[in-house]
């Protein structure tokens, strides 16, 4: 979540809001993190998840990370018997808008 949020924050203008929800149903909890930036490009979209992916080449290390932050999310999600995916555009406003979907009982996560 930490890196979801932070990933918000940086990439939504300053003064807009980023939204958070979080529901428990079914033994599931999803947890929802959205922006209002950009978004992400469709030519990234497939590959959002893997390591050392970013969206704007021109950053690096020194100004927006090494692209390692969603992989890392991803595998954690996993670890935890869950998933975190990007929701698709569903028109403006723009943003990024990423879901997390966890076991509630930490007990029925991967070993």
């Amino acid at each position: 979540m930490d890196n979801l949020l932070d990933n918000a924050v940086r990439h939504s203008p300053e003064g807009e809001a980023v939204t958070v929800q979080a529901a428990c149903a079914d033994g599931r909890w999803r947890l929802e993190v959205a922006d209002a930036g950009p978004g992400v490009p469709d030519a990234i979209r497939d590959r959002l998840f893997q390591r050392f992916t970013r969206a704007d080449p021109a950053r690096g290390r020194d100004t927006g990370g090494a692209g390692l932050g969603l992989a890392l999310c991803a595998v954690i999600a996993d670890l935890h018997g869950g998933s975190v995916v990007l929701a698709p555009p569903n028109g403006p406003p723009s943003g990024a808008h990423f879901v997390v979907d966890l076991a509630a009982d930490p007990r029925e996560a991967a070993v």
